[in-house]
């Protein structure tokens, strides 16, 4: 049976995060805005039926980052927003002009990556094929080679019993001959 339970969002209210982050509810009103602002509906806090925002798990944490940004780096409320949002890439880090990274770019990038991807997979694949087709000439190549090196040890052999038997021949006669000189 599979769990349930962590597939339900749970949602907090502006008053429960504005107190778990020890600021004012004016304060999570003024960093919400901006967040929604600056990443241009990338990321939008959910509603209530009144319309007040609610906030996950995750959105309190993109908020407390951008809190200790700001405090440990003494940026401005906008310069500590922008600096976490580049750093969770839903802003573009190298637009100076504060423009977002829409969904239509981010997937056009993706698209433009995975095209790379099988273009390196792809030349790979030609490369690992030649190395094959290298690997299987190298191959035969040396099984004729063997087979090279095999038949001249045979000549070997027979020209050395061609020797041994021409050398019986020769005492042979030799012994023969030199009988009859006596």
């Amino acid at each position: 049976m599979r769990d349930i339970s962590k597939e339900i969002t749970s949602y907090k209210s502006a008053k429960d995060v504005a107190k778990e982050l020890h600021i004012k509810p004016v304060t999570l009103k003024k960093y919400s805005l901006l967040i929604e602002k600056m990443s241009k509906g990338n990321v939008m806090f959910e509603r209530s039926g009144d319309r007040s925002r609610l906030y996950t798990d995750t959105d309190v944490t993109l908020i407390r980052r951008t809190l200790d940004t700001r405090d440990q780096n003494d940026l401005s409320y906008k310069k500590a927003v922008e600096s976490v949002l580049k750093e969770e890439k839903i802003m573009d880090a190298t637009d100076d002009m504060g423009n977002v990274a829409t969904p239509a770019t981010l997937e056009n990038d993706l698209d433009g990556t995975i095209k790379s991807l099988f273009a390196a997979m792809n030349e790979q694949n030609a490369q690992i094929n030649q190395l094959v087709k290298a690997n299987k000439d190298l191959a035969k190549s040396n099984e004729k080679l063997a087979n090279q090196v095999q038949e001249l040890f045979e000549e070997r052999k027979l020209i050395e019993e061609y020797k041994k038997e021409d050398q019986k021949q020769k005492r042979w006669w030799s012994f023969f001959n030199n009988e009859n000189r006596k």
